[in-house]
């Protein structure tokens, strides 16, 4: 489950995070992060127009991430945050990064429990499942993979109403049974946009939302510094901002406003492809 995040000590006004994700998955990141950040910036990425990344080569989505990479340099961020599974599990391994890079591979060994727990199900988009990268970097532990791609396609919309999603809970529900795991990692961002209607439908297995590990790793980058404590009193040079790259069902802005409290005060359509050339 998601924790509840209290304020960090100190000012970090001027300082910038940002937060890249397909579609609507990285929100609660967004929030989160703003949350326990004060004066933090979020300018947040949605990669609306090339959407959904799960069916796509591993390959195409790589380059996707190196393109959202060279936009946050751009804009001037501390760090970002791949808060989509499908492309952290791509993400090119380097030490040359732009700009400080948290991905939710990293988050998911913040949140696991004791390899002494029994079997873990991951759950996770075809291309996250077909990976196996997270269980390759936690070896220890017992793995159950699940690929939830039906299921996904709601969550991505924040649709928990949708007619087909209890069908699809009572499916994984019966999967998660036969395998003995109590314990499941939310490997997608989207499941969080209908995290409610599986704790309803999943009693008595523990959903571990790799949020929480992506927040607290990127406090461990963005730490106050002297310049921020000679700044409280400032005002945030920026406000949010939100860039997307085409159409998405949901309306991104009223979203973030509605339900997460987060109010972009810019909105633009930009063309990832330039970022390369």
């Amino acid at each position: 489950m998601t924790a509840e995040y209290t304020p960090a000590e100190g000012s970090f006004r001027g300082r910038a995070v940002g937060v890249f994700d397909a579609g609507i998955g990285g929100l609660p990141i967004a929030r989160a992060v703003a949350s326990c950040l004060p004066g933090v910036a979020i300018s947040y990425l949605a990669d609306s127009g090339r959407r959904p990344y799960g069916p796509q080569p591993g390959a195409t989505v790589a380059r996707y991430v190196r393109q959202a990479e060279r936009f946050f340099a751009g804009q001037g961020v501390d760090v970002w945050v791949i808060a989509c599974n499908t492309a952290s599990v791509v993400a090119p391994a380097t030490d040359e990064r732009l700009v400080p890079c948290v991905d939710m591979v990293e988050a998911v060994g913040r949140v696991l429990p004791p390899t002494t727990a029994g079997r873990v199900a991951l759950l996770g988009t075809t291309g996250t499942i077909v990976s196996g990268v997270i269980p390759r970097g936690y070896p220890d532990h017992d793995w159950v993979p699940i690929p939830t791609e039906a299921l996904l396609r709601h969550a991505e919309q924040g649709d928990a109403s949708a007619p087909a999603v209890p069908g699809l809970l009572l499916r994984l529900r019966d999967e998660l049974d036969e395998s003995g795991a109590k314990h499941a990692v939310l490997a997608c961002t989207d499941y969080t946009c209908i995290l409610p209607a599986m704790v309803d439908a999943l009693p008595g297995i523990a959903l571990l939302d790799p949020l929480d590990g992506a927040v607290r790793a990127v406090r461990d980058i963005i730490r106050p510094t002297a310049t921020d404590a000679m700044t409280t009193a400032a005002p945030a040079s920026r406000g949010h901002e939100l860039a997307v790259t085409g159409h998405h069902p949901v309306d991104i802005p009223a979203l973030a406003r509605e339900t997460y409290g987060l109010e972009f005060t810019t909105t633009v359509t930009i063309n990832l492809d330039r970022t390369e050339s």
